[in-house]
């Protein structure tokens, strides 16, 4: 998950697919990969459901 971090502060407000893409696993995996950062206060969502983004907090 540090990944995601690391991919979000050179590339803020990217959506599921890109980070899915990025990581290369499943846009579903990335879902609940980013919904645990922010649960855990480190990411921010911005938007809703299709349009949503995340960027670093």
């Amino acid at each position: 998950m540090c990944d995601i971090c690391l991919y979000l502060k050179q590339n803020p407000y990217s959506s599921t697919a890109s980070v899915a893409e990025v990581l290369g696993v499943s846009v579903s995996s990335a879902k609940i990969y980013l919904r645990r950062l922010v649960e855990a206060g480190l990411i921010v969502p911005y938007g809703a459901n299709k349009n949503r983004t995340y960027s670093l907090k």
